[in-house]
């Protein structure tokens, strides 16, 4: 397509796209923002038949006044004054292109452009039509498809809009030859295709030529071999020295694109590191490369780099799950593997909703054998992205799961698909995103920024410089710290004033039951005294809310940014849909937004507009050493001061590719900076009872953890009705609930369950006990049944295993009330009894890297999450296979362990399988 079309750079683009959302980034957007806006107005103008100027105008304050305009422009740092004014230029313009090719009143002056298009248009057939080729290896969306009346011959035309002046460049035109390649093996009488220049209203026909196209597959085929090598050629990576970032083309030689690209630095940081560059005086990338080295240290280029090749290696496990089957697979195929929901109808009338569509799919000729394992199979959820194909066409539009029910699919979606395909049978799948991943590469990326805030924090978080403090606080610190503080221990106290007292970060280590939400509630409070605005961000969004409801309680004024279907019900009136109603432009959100001395956002929604136009004086992360290194790096760019809070012996990172795994890609910040000098430890705990804290001490805490009085230390299991329960019941239920201090923590030995047969009902219950047990199912079943009856509340009790699997099989029958959760769902929840179903049971098994069982701080979370009695549930010959398992019976006294066999103590499988026959929710085995 010409020299100026940089490979370097379309690979950068695709892997580190969001790299505009950081803050600082020297960009001028109003250009880019007038021609999005321009490009959505004429589409609008067309897809609602305006033909009058008058009504033009109309259209064009209708999209101004929209929420998503408002937002947008914001964003771009341009006012509602000017970019209307910019944006009127085009009026006359549209006005003129209805007029001309649509109404057929043919303009003086457009006619005479020399070589502009003589046909007319007579049908916009679709607006910012999907596209997608496997043959070609491309897809695209086309911002208008046209029916056109050309010669008296009848045809159909994609149109490509541009806003600048007319160039007919070569990458304008190779973009209208790609959609007729693309279009060509759909209709093969699409041979041309329309090239609009707006702002004169020049618009010419574009033909394909065989070497054009030729070219095109030729670049295509580049671009393809440097995104798609990276994970093949990374397999045999066994150590940090085998690490490499992505490769990329040779860097164009061109100085008005180098100068205008946003990816200049990071590409020349690749070529810092490339032994084989060897750029002449005259590039326009030398100065700016001797930059790049003079100011970033060679160490730190390294272990950017280091990142950025743990990252692919993390992105190429994701992406194993990738769009090739809608392809190569059938629907029913795919149905199968739970990715697809098949064969469906549209029912109904289609509800426009704002700029979106609401589609109600029926399913057609539902097989019994196939409903669970597709709509009734829990893998299509509420907003899940999805793609809707035919079965000749795939992605004819994308949108969001709205319900899905037995037979009926409500999906909100982009287009009215009923316009062109109210006949089809549709397949509905799902797509999987690569937003986090290039949000990771992005924020990585960042550190190669030389302004202050970036420079230090490479030296924090790649030097690992310590943290400092001030010496002493100025006595009206101390002074309005006092009130608010007064209700925290000393611990919490000290941790407080530390986090004060920090003057470029701190770490504050909350160990289990520690009251690590009360301390950071009072520290947000006191920082908010004294003048300092905060950021409150966190791995979830029940942590992040978790902090704002405190707040909520105590009357802090906040700004929750985010989905309001993902926040608390009870933090609506907090929210950011709520609080911007009442902004009609990007003046009145600057206001509000710059009105917040204290915002909550997760580390990923952490590329909201806000956060790159304001810096805060302090950024508080909860959960921090459960979240990724680079995940946590975006809402640190906008913040002067940071504290990390969390526990290194609770929940990692989830690292998915083990070699990334192996080489580093599971240490947090907050594991790579903790340190004495840099971390403040919260030891006085608040849940748990003396046996169970004990358990916890000795098998991770090394006994630092202590209790916080005496009622909580020898506190044990109450019901209203818990004696005259127990007296009644099976001895082995007795001795599993025993009230005793010293029976805190209980193991159900369950013995080899994997060669147990016993019949149930008109079937066989025998399944494979790697993921999910039935025999685990059925004991957790009756204590439940026991506990409840005895007067504990529902939700006061707590299931923990391992596996989802196990999960579901829980869930069909126990008490909706009793929480029934993996382990890393539960980190931050306690109750007062908690089961921990292991699950596993295996004859013979070969441990794999990394196995959820093998790690030693998921059991961690799992044996402190509860208040007054811990029972854990397991095949203990299959679990000592496992190190952690192994030291935790070791501390277990054995009079504590109870070995469950058919016969004593009034113990019987059979029984056990029959309650789950008698329950009244429905079960299969």
């Amino acid at each position: 397509m010409g020299g100026l079309f940089c490979n370097r750079r379309a690979v950068l683009t695709e892997k580190f796209r969001k790299i505009e959302s950081l803050p600082d980034l020297n960009a001028d957007y109003s250009v880019m923002t007038v021609g999005s806006l321009v490009h959505q107005w004429l589409q609008k103008a067309l897809r609602e038949n305006v033909c009058t100027l008058s009504d033009v105008i109309k259209l064009l304050d209708d999209i101004l006044r929209s929420k998503d305009t408002i937002d947008y422009l914001y964003a771009s740092e341009m006012s509602l004054a000017d970019c209307r004014k910019r944006m009127m230029e085009y009026a006359p313009k549209i006005f003129e292109f209805i007029q001309h090719y649509i109404i057929g009143n043919k303009q003086h002056h457009i006619s005479n452009l020399k070589n502009n298009f003589q046909g007319r248009i007579n049908n916009i057939q679709d607006i910012e039509e999907t596209i997608y080729i496997p043959q070609l290896g491309i897809k695209g969306r086309i911002d208008v498809t046209a029916e056109v009346n050309i010669n008296s011959r009848r045809k159909i035309m994609p149109l490509e809009l541009k806003t600048g002046r007319a160039s007919y460049s070569l990458e304008h035109k190779g973009q209208v030859i790609l959609y007729l390649m693309m279009m060509g093996f759909i209709n093969q009488d699409i041979d041309t295709g329309l090239l609009l220049y707006l702002k004169e209203n020049a618009m010419q026909e574009i033909k394909s030529r065989h070497h054009e196209k030729r070219d095109l597959i030729l670049l295509r085929n580049t671009l393809a071999h440097y995104f798609t090598k990276q994970p093949e050629d990374l397999r045999s990576i066994n150590s940090e020295s085998d690490l490499k970032a992505m490769e990329l083309p040779e860097p164009i030689n061109h100085h008005s694109a180098c100068s205008r690209c946003s990816y200049q630095t990071l590409c020349c940081a690749y070529l810092a590191r490339d032994p084989n560059a060897n750029l002449s005086l005259s590039h326009p990338l030398t100065a700016l490369l001797k930059e790049v080295q003079d100011n970033i240290e060679i160490r730190h280029l390294d272990y950017i780099m280091k990142w950025i090749a743990l990252l692919q290696l993390e992105e190429s496990c994701e992406n194993n799950s990738s769009l090739s089957s809608v392809w190569t697979t059938s629907p029913e195929k795919r149905e199968a593997k739970r990715t697809c929901i098949c064969n469906l109808k549209i029912v109904g009338k289609v509800i426009k909703q704002e700029h979106r569509y609401q589609h109600k799919f029926a399913r057609v000729n539902i097989k019994e054998e196939t409903i669970e394992n597709s709509v009734l199979g829990g893998t299509f959820t509420e907003d899940n992205y999805i793609i809707v194909s035919t079965d000749a066409r795939v992605n004819i539009a994308a949108g969001y799961i709205m319900h899905v029910s037995y037979d009926i699919v409500k999906v909100l979606l982009d287009k009215d698909i009923t316009q062109l395909y109210a006949n089809s049978m549709f397949h509905i799948d799902k797509y999987p995103s690569t937003g986090l991943s290039t949000f990771n590469y992005a924020n990585v990326a960042g550190l190669l920024n030389n302004d202050e805030i970036y420079v230090k924090l490479r030296r924090i978080v790649i030097d690992r410089s310590p943290a400092t403090f001030v010496e002493k606080l100025p006595r009206s610190v101390v002074s309005v710290s006092a009130r608010i503080i007064s209700d925290l221990n000393e611990n919490q106290q000290r941790a407080v004033l530390k986090a004060v007292a920090a003057q470029e970060y701190v770490l504050i280590k909350g160990m289990p039951g520690t009251g690590k939400t009360q301390t950071l509630v009072a520290l947000i409070e006191l920082l908010q005294e004294l003048g300092s605005s905060v950021l409150i961000t966190a791995h979830t969004h029940s942590a992040v809310d978790n902090i704002l409801l405190k707040l909520l309680e105590r009357n802090i004024d906040f700004l929750r940014l985010g989905s309001t279907k993902q926040i608390h019900p009870l933090l609506t009136c907090k929210n950011e849909e709520f609080a911007l109603a009442s902004c009609d432009s990007p003046e009145d959100l600057e206001t509000l937004y710059n009105s917040k001395h204290i915002v909550g956002v997760t580390c990923y929604g952490a590329y909201h507009a806000l956060l790159r136009r304001r810096s805060f004086d302090v950024c508080v992360v909860d959960e921090s050493a459960q979240i990724m290194l680079p995940t946590v790096l975006r809402p640190l760019y906008s913040a002067r001061k940071f504290i990390l809070v969390g526990d290194p012996d609770q929940l990692p990172p989830i690292i998915k590719n083990k070699t990334a795994a192996k080489l580093g890609a599971g240490e947090s910040l907050f594991v790579r900076l903790d340190s004495d000098n840099n971390t403040i430890n919260l030891w006085k705990q608040y849940r748990m009872n003396r046996r169970i804290m004990r358990l916890a001490n000795e098998t991770t805490y090394r006994g630092k953890l202590v209790s916080g009085n005496k009622q909580i230390e020898n506190a044990t299991l109450t019901g209203t009705n818990m004696e005259q329960v127990l007296s009644s019941c099976e001895r082995w239920v007795r001795s599993t609930l025993s009230r005793n201090l010293d029976d805190s923590v209980v193991v159900l030995n369950t013995g080899r369950t994997y060669n147990l047969n016993v019949e149930s009902g008109s079937r066989d219950v025998i399944l494979d006990q790697t993921y999910s047990n039935i025999w685990e199912v059925a004991i957790t079943l009756r204590l439940v049944q026991v506990l409840t009856e005895a007067g504990v509340c529902a939700r006061n009790i707590g299931i923990i295993a391992p596996y989802n699997h196990h999960i579901n099989l829980l869930k069909k029958v126990i008490d909706k009330e009793v929480e029934v959760n993996t382990v890393d769902q539960y980190q931050g929840r306690d109750k007062d009894v908690i089961l921990y179903s292991c699950t596993k049971s295996v004859e013979s098994d070969t441990k794999k890297e990394f196995e959820i069982l093998d790690d030693q701080r998921r059991l961690t979370v799992a044996i402190t999450r509860a208040r007054h009695k811990l029972i854990i549930i397991a095949d203990k010959i299959t679990l000592l296979r496992y190190v952690p398992f192994k030291n935790l019976f070791d501390v277990i006294e054995e009079k504590n362990v109870i070995n469950l066999q058919d016969g004593e103590e009034d113990f019987s499988w059979k029984s056990l399988i029959r309650r789950i026959d008698n329950c009244d929710k429905e079960f299969k085995g």
